[in-house]
C-alpha cells in the first residue's frame, strides 16, 4: 500500500510538472501567434496592409503578389507569390490583441487616404515636393504639427543648404533660445531640457516659422510592434510610416 501511495503521488506529481512545461511553452508560442500586414503589393483584400493574420495554419501567397508580416515581438517576414507558408505557432486567443489590433486599426484608417503607406515619401527637390526626414526619429522643422523624439538624441531636421540660418526655438512657457544652424548640415541638436512630454513650441529656421507638439517616447517600447502602434496613437504619421518603410 505504501509503495502505491509513492507512486500515485509520483505520477501526479511529475503530471503537473508536464502539465506546466507545456502551458509555459504554449504561452511562449501563442505570444508569436499574430501577424499584421505592414505592406502589400499586388495583394487581395484578405492580405492588404493592415489585416490582421492568425499565427497558426497556411497563407498563400498568389502569384505576383508581396507582403510584409509582423509578429507581435516586432520580427518581420517577407512572403513573395507564388507560395505557400505554414506557421509553426499553436492557435492562440491573443490574436490580433494589444500593439498589433491598435496598429491595424490605424493602417486600415490610412487605407482609406491613400493608396500605398509609403506614398508620401516622394523624392524632394523637383516639381516643388519637399524632401522628408531620413529616418523616423527626427523633427521635421519645415512641417507643422505632430512629432515624436526618444529621450536621448532628439533632432530636428532640414534638407541641407550651403549657407548657415538663424534659428529660434520658443517653447511654451519658457524661454526662447536663439542659435544658428550650420551651413551644409541637416540635423541640429534640439537643446537639453527644453522639453518635456507633450511640449508644444514655435520653430523659426531662416524666415519658416512653424508650430510643433513633441511627445517623448516611453523607455518601456521594446519592439518595433509597440513603437509603431505608439507613434500612430500620438499623431506621428509621417514617422510611423518612415519606420515601416525601414521594414524593406
Amino acid at each position: 500500500m505504501i509503495v502505491k501511495s509513492v507512486m500515485r503521488i509520483f505520477i501526479v506529481g511529475l503530471a503537473a510538472i508536464c502539465f506546466s512545461t507545456f502551458s509555459a511553452v504554449s504561452d511562449g508560442m501563442a505570444k508569436e501567434a499574430s501577424f499584421i500586414v505592414l505592406q502589400a503589393k499586388n495583394a487581395p483584400a484578405s492580405l492588404a496592409e493592415g489585416m490582421l493574420i492568425p499565427g497558426k495554419g497556411e497563407i498563400e501567397v498568389p502569384a505576383g503578389a508581396e507582403i510584409t508580416l509582423m509578429g507581435e515581438d516586432g520580427t518581420t517576414l517577407k512572403l513573395v507569390g507564388h507560395t505557400v507558408h505554414s506557421f509553426q505557432s499553436a492557435p492562440t486567443e491573443k490574436t490580433g490583441s494589444g500593439a498589433l489590433k491598435r496598429l491595424s486599426g490605424w493602417i486600415k484608417g490610412k487605407r482609406k487616404q491613400t493608396t500605398k503607406l509609403g506614398a508620401f515619401r516622394k523624392p524632394g527637390g523637383k516639381n516643388g515636393v519637399r524632401q522628408i526626414p531620413p529616418g523616423p526619429w527626427l523633427v521635421d522643422s519645415q512641417a507643422s504639427g505632430k512629432w515624436c523624439v526618444r529621450s536621448t538624441g532628439q533632432k530636428f531636421w532640414k534638407p541641407g543648404t550651403p549657407e548657415a540660418m538663424p534659428v529660434s526655438i520658443e517653447p511654451r512657457g519658457k524661454p526662447a533660445i536663439e542659435t544658428t544652424w550650420p551651413g551644409s548640415e541637416e540635423t541640429l541638436d534640439i537643446p537639453p531640457g527644453i522639453l518635456t512630454d507633450g511640449q508644444r513650441l514655435k520653430l523659426r529656421v531662416g524666415q519658416k516659422s512653424v508650430r510643433l507638439t513633441l511627445f517623448i517616447a516611453p523607455q518601456s517600447l521594446e519592439d518595433r510592434a509597440s513603437t509603431l502602434a505608439w507613434l500612430a496613437e500620438k499623431g506621428c504619421r509621417k514617422q510611423a510610416l518612415a519606420l515601416i518603410e525601414e521594414f524593406e
